[in-house]
């Protein structure tokens, strides 16, 4: 099942490739995780841009002071 990883761009290949053989793995081979394989792959090579977008951050920064509700009106 690891030539299944050669369908796919090398940029893509080089990001996700463990990802990917562990989730064949676990998964095993059949015809539904197939098409889902070749589906991927065709949107990896039509959307090449997907790779090269970082990684999410886990968490979001803290909000800044003086942003509430109120804070547009003045002390009048």
């Amino acid at each position: 099942m690891k030539w299944l990883l050669w369908l796919y761009p090398s940029r893509w290949r080089r990001r996700y490739a463990d990802e990917f053989l562990a989730f064949l793995e676990e998964r095993g081979f059949s015809v539904t995780i197939l098409f889902d394989v070749l589906g991927g792959a065709l949107d990896a090579w039509l959307h090449p841009e997907l790779v090269a977008v970082p990684a999410p951050v886990g968490a979001s920064p803290k909000p800044s002071r003086g942003h509430g509700r109120f804070d547009k009106f003045t002390s009048r």
